[in-house]
């Protein structure tokens, strides 16, 4: 579920998506109005994603205006709000937003060579992986450090930052979950032999749990090489 909209993935792989659309999440070639809201716009009703010829889903994330989808064919295509490079195409052009963007002219987001995705999570502006290798990504909105590349740059709105140029997060061990929230981002790593939940980004509210309301991975605040577990008390 995202801010406004949610999505749905059936067990064939197909996927339907319903509410806000002037986000652009819902991914229907069109920015206006939604679905969800008004008589017979759901159920049968409501269309399926079209994605590209033969492809179908197995995996699927809803930020808070943009949404992500793991084809069969391990492609990972995003559509939806734009503005952050969120989508990670080396742009910040909206997708799903227009005519001749979805279906088999759907963008693959780029990723680095070999790598397959295990898990990942949109945030509000920015979009987290783990890898089949337990490494973990992120790319899109930086503005507090959420990528967790000790700095504020973002990443996937402009050419060659994508694929193998897309950096891995420095963590202090392997990942095996990944969430994302409005300006932060939180994993669960195996560190050295036992699970803990790892903070960065925005922490105004002590939202990383690290008992102070400092900045992690931002540049200027906690750096990534010297991250500090949330406080939990007992393995997550």
């Amino acid at each position: 579920m995202g801010e406004d909209h949610s999505c749905a993935l059936f067990t064939n792989g197909s996927v339907k998506c319903w509410g806000e659309s002037s986000v652009l999440g819902l991914g229907y070639s069109s920015s206006n109005g939604g679905f969800g809201d008004g008589y017979l716009e759901t159920g049968d009703t409501l269309p399926f994603m079209q994605f590209p010829t033969g492809r179908h889903a197995t995996m699927i994330e809803a930020g808070k205006s943009h949404t992500c989808a793991v084809m069969d064919n391990d492609d990972l295509i995003c559509w939806g709000d734009n503005s952050k490079g969120q989508l990670g195409l080396g742009d910040t052009d909206h997708r799903g937003d227009a005519t001749g963007e979805i279906g088999s002219n759907f963008a693959v987001t780029s990723v680095p060579t070999g790598r397959t995705i295990d898990s990942m999570a949109l945030g509000w502006d920015h979009t987290c992986v783990v890898w089949d290798n337990y490494s973990a990504s992120c790319w899109g909105g930086n503005d507090n450090g959420q990528l967790g590349l000790d700095s504020t740059t973002d990443i996937g709105d402009g050419a060659g930052e994508m694929g193998d140029n897309l950096d891995f997060i420095d963590l202090p061990g392997t990942a095996s979950a990944i969430t994302a929230g409005d300006g932060f981002t939180c994993a669960i790593v195996d560190d050295s032999g036992t699970d803990k939940a790892f903070c960065w980004g925005l922490n105004d509210f002590g939202q990383l749990g690290i008992e102070s309301t400092t900045n992690v991975g931002d540049g200027s605040g906690g750096s990534m090489s010297s991250i500090s577990n949330a406080d939990l008390t007992y393995e997550v």
